[in-house]
């Protein structure tokens, strides 16, 4: 991997921070900002992005929603009459 270990456990890290919502998605736009105020433009688009990571479904929830809504339930039951 391209990324360095350290920074692939901070960024889970928030990342899950924000999904069970420790951090809220302000307080991670407010540090973006910051981020970019500061000139580090790539680490403020970096933060942004943990934002969409953190709120998309994982691979296997994504998986899981797909074949769900692949099954129809049709009423064959028994009439009334």
């Amino acid at each position: 991997m391209d990324i360095p270990v350290s920074e692939r456990i901070v960024g889970a890290l928030i990342t899950q921070m924000i999904r069970s919502q420790v951090v809220s998605t302000n307080d991670v736009m407010a540090a973006a900002d910051a981020l970019e105020d500061d000139g580090d433009d790539d680490a403020a688009r970096v933060m942004r992005a943990m934002i969409l990571r953190a709120h998309a479904p994982s691979q296997s929830e994504w998986e899981a929603d797909r074949r769900r809504n692949r099954f129809h339930v049709h009423d064959g039951g028994k009439s009334d009459d």
